[in-house]
């Protein structure tokens, strides 16, 4: 199925100057605003229209397209407000910013495919449409207010109030029914899943049991009745064992626990986690881009010793389906917060359910990519320690994601004992993150499966750590150019390429490759400092024996001024000292030591200051 759109504006009969647009059925989703990259861009003049308004998504689970809208910027059907998660009907005359605003007709159109199955018979209530009844409600507060015009102006001015509230009301109470038709279908799916999630937690030595996170049954394809988690919510099996505890999933309500006896981890998730430290590290010696990553493939089974009692079980998210999460789709979570929470009790917990919706999905690059790579959900749903790994619900009932992280503010606390404690709490934002559900049909796999899934996660790693490194033979050719047009009389003393840094040097206990650069320094005159390498270097520059500037923070580049140099250096004979760490025995450029790819220093002219 695809659309049909129509611009009608004012007149209500279609623009000559706005030929209608068709969208063919692959395309995931429309835009409809006053900005030129809207797939439907409307005249500048409507300043009821936001650049961005509104957006219609396909579902491909069940073929409908279903409306994207915020309470800030508002869409009307009939004279009704529309909300996010409505869906188009198959001819739609809507109006924007104001009921009476401008209008678009929108149609949903049918593939011209030959078939002999009998069409989808009309299913709608019998009462009509569901905001009929709020229509005639509205009629009834319009007779209420056009009865009060008699009392001239002052009252004009009531009516005129009445007017908008009666328009916030109609608002609201559309709202409050659809909330409760909401309601409904969170306290179906509430029913249907609540037994399905456990407790996970840990048994210690004195008896004693700690809750830690959670977990939820699932009928596994490969593996069976299991219960799905976080990678890092199943690495506790491995300290519990250490420590000679129990590692337990404690049903709702209570009862005897299930003993988790061994977990299986996604083949991404260790390679994930060596692919952040290593971009950290070069990330602190500003080798890559500055970015940050949440846990990714962070998901998990664990086995139990006795699967029978897994009796209820959720519905994943089909591999096809999960894909298709819209922006703003509504989300449900059951599970066990509990960080600084009064949460519930261990012995006989009862989960927490807690709504939010979908603010992004991304890659685990937080980048956007093709639809089947965006396995990371951004969504808005209130995190905390303990609902880790909780199932995330979508309107149809089915698990789409696995809490896993949020954005929190750490702080320092003093306890009344006036110990030190540092602790964590949630960021207002609410921008948390989740792993999509289809990632666990990778577990319960043959060795070599596993082993052909991770030699491809490597491959993207090593890909994206590409992406991610600088490249500082261009950013200091740009610094430069930029110094040069602003001192285009600049002098070059000094331009070094591909030139060794052979000698070495005792540098805060550290052997160091050095290159010393001897300059003579011009009273009055100002220095610039411009070079990389493949390798961070630091400088720093000498007068006699004393140091006139502190050794640089390393980098792959380096690009500095120093204004009056010859003030500070007094006619001492000048070097610049370029220092760079040197390899460990067996790391790669061992064979060979560093050299500076490009190093030039320019004298120019001390611009005066200002006043």
């Amino acid at each position: 199925m695809g659309l049909k759109v129509w611009y009608l504006g004012h007149a209500d009969r279609p623009a000559a100057d706005h030929p209608d647009k068709t969208f063919d059925d692959y395309q995931d989703s429309v835009t409809v605003g006053r900005d030129v990259a809207c797939d439907i861009s409307l005249p500048d003049e409507h300043t009821d229209i936001s650049r961005k308004h509104f957006g219609i998504s396909l579902s491909r689970a069940t073929g409908a397209y279903r409306f994207e809208i915020t309470e800030t910027k508002p869409v009307y059907r009939n004279g009704l407000a529309l909300f996010s998660g409505d869906e188009l009907t198959s001819d739609d005359l809507l109006r924007l910013g104001r009921p009476d605003g401008p209008a678009l007709r929108i149609r949903a159109t049918r593939p011209d495919i030959a078939s002999n199955m009998p069409r989808t018979r009309d299913n709608a209530p019998a009462g009509g449409a569901p905001g009929k009844g709020i229509r005639i409600l509205g009629v009834r507060v319009t007779k209420l207010a056009m009865a009060a015009t008699a009392g001239g102006i002052l009252l004009l001015t009531g009516l005129l109030f009445l007017g908008v509230f009666q328009e916030k009301q109609r608002i609201v109470t559309e709202r409050a029914i659809r909330a409760t038709i909401e309601d409904q279908t969170a306290q179906e799916i509430v029913k249907q899943n609540k037994a399905a999630v456990y407790l996970v937690a840990m048994r210690i030595a004195s008896g004693e049991i700690q809750g830690q996170a959670t977990a939820f049954a699932i009928d596994h394809p490969a593996a069976g009745k299991v219960l799905a988690t976080n990678a890092h919510v199943a690495e506790l099996k491995a300290y519990a064992d250490e420590a000679g505890a129990q590692l337990l999933a404690i049903p709702v309500g209570g009862g005897t626990p299930l003993t988790i006896t061994s977990v299986e981890f996604h083949p991404g998730w260790q390679l994930f986690s060596d692919f952040a430290d290593s971009v950290q590290t070069l990330q602190a010696t500003y080798l890559a881009r500055p970015i940050s990553f949440a846990p990714s493939y962070d998901v998990a089974i664990m086995r139990v010793d006795d699967p029978k009692r897994l009796e209820t079980t959720v519905t994943l998210a089909s591999p096809k389906d999960a894909p298709s999460l819209s922006t703003a789709e509504p989300l449900m979570l059951i599970g066990y917060p509990a960080e600084e929470l009064i949460g519930t009790d261990e012995t006989k917990p009862e989960p927490t359910v807690q709504k939010g919706s979908m603010t992004a999905l991304t890659s685990f690059f937080m980048s956007g990519a093709d639809k089947f790579e965006k396995y990371l959900v951004q969504h808005s749903i209130p995190a905390t320690g303990g609902a880790s790994g909780s199932p995330i619900f979508d309107r149809t009932g089915r698990v789409v994601a696995l809490l896993n992280a949020g954005n929190i503010n750490a702080r320092v606390d003093v306890n009344r004992e006036g110990k030190v404690e540092r602790k964590r709490s949630p960021s207002a934002a609410l921008v948390n993150f989740a792993q999509r559900s289809d990632l666990l049909l990778d577990l319960g796999k043959s060795a070599d499966d596993r082993e052909r899934l991770a030699g491809v996660i490597s491959k993207i790693l090593s890909e994206a750590k590409l992406n991610l490194l600088r490249a500082p033979e261009k950013e200091v050719a740009s610094l430069e150019r930029e110094f040069l047009s602003r001192h285009p009389d600049a002098k070059k003393l000094v331009d070094l390429k591909n030139e060794p840094l052979g000698e070495a040097v005792q540098y805060l206990g550290t052997t160091m490759a050095a290159r010393s650069i001897s300059i003579v320094v011009q009273e009055g005159k100002s220095y610039a400092l411009f070079g990389y390498s493949s390798v961070p270097i630091s400088t720093a520059i000498m007068a006699g024996q004393e140091a006139v500037t502190q050794v640089s923070s390393p980098g792959p580049m380096q690009a500095s001024t120093f204004r009056n140099l010859g003030a500070i250096t007094k006619g001492d004979p000048t070097e610049v000292i370029v220092l760079a760490s040197t390899p460990e025995q067996g790391e790669p450029g061992t064979d060979s030591p560093p050299s500076l790819a490009r190093f030039a220093i320019y004298e120019f002219e001390t611009a005066p200051s200002s006043p």
